[in-house]
């Protein structure tokens, strides 16, 4: 869900996201996260979202 909420910005995954961090605290494992910074930040969803706009949105997924 995260991967599409930062490629879709007006799509249910990121309504969803956003909601959730409005209403409680996401938890997730240690590698779940190193997982997830891996995909992200992969060159195929360039054409999506630029590198600078990913990393911002995985700081603050993480933070």
């Amino acid at each position: 869900m995260l991967i599409s909420a930062i490629l879709l910005p007006e799509s249910t995954a990121y309504n969803a996201y956003i909601k959730a961090l409005d209403t409680g605290i996401l938890l997730a494992s240690s590698s779940t996260l190193a997982e997830y910074s891996e995909v992200i930040l992969r060159s195929k969803f360039d054409r999506y979202s630029s590198q600078e706009r990913r990393q911002i949105f995985l700081i603050k997924a993480i933070y």
